[in-house]
């Protein structure tokens, strides 16, 4: 099983670009994020619950073409995910980078 270190750092080996969430569910984490504020667990647990029917494909798509690259970690990954799904370091990882990207789109829009 991943840890919450190596799941962060076996995220960066994930094309995140196909991995969507919905924005308002989102929203708590980001905002949170944007004011500067570690994420808190509860509120993490919470909005990775929300939005891993939605990202549960895609994040399973993106983790089997990181093993097929024979990316460190890809097997543990996909291992975690099916044993403990949406609980996973690694959808919480996921969702916390989703959130952040949620954070720098919407302050590029603000400053433009």
């Amino acid at each position: 099983m991943l840890d919450k270190r190596r799941a962060s750092e076996f995220v960066d080996h994930l094309d995140l670009d196909d991995i969507h969430g919905c924005p308002l569910c989102l929203l708590e984490l980001a905002w949170g994020m944007r004011e500067g504020d570690k994420p808190r667990t509860g509120t993490l647990q919470r909005t990775a619950s929300l939005v891993w029917p939605e990202i549960e494909a895609a994040l399973r798509l993106s983790v089997v073409e990181a093993r097929m690259r024979e990316v460190p970690d890809a097997e543990r990954a996909l291992d975690d995910l099916d044993t403990r799904a949406r609980r996973s370091p690694l959808v919480r990882a996921v969702v916390t980078r989703l959130a952040q990207r949620l954070v720098d789109e919407t302050w590029e829009r603000e400053v433009a």
